[in-house]
């Protein structure tokens, strides 16, 4: 009886846990803007043997 109750708990506590409403989107979130950054970076360049300032956009596509 031991040995089979925790292959069965463990089961158990699967079916409780994943029910179908969680895979539903949650409406009750809001939506995200993506707003684009401009600003300034320190850039580590080691082959230059230095550090530079550099400028920066980051934006949905990446940094550029």
């Amino acid at each position: 009886m031991k040995k089979n109750f925790i292959p069965v708990s463990f089961i158990l506590l699967f079916l409780i846990n994943c029910s179908n409403e969680s895979s539903e989107p949650n409406s009750d979130m809001p939506s995200v803007d993506w707003l684009p950054y401009y600003g300034t970076y320190l850039y580590d360049d080691n082959d230059c043997g230095g550090q530079d300032i550099q400028y920066a956009t980051l934006d949905q596509n990446g940094i550029s």
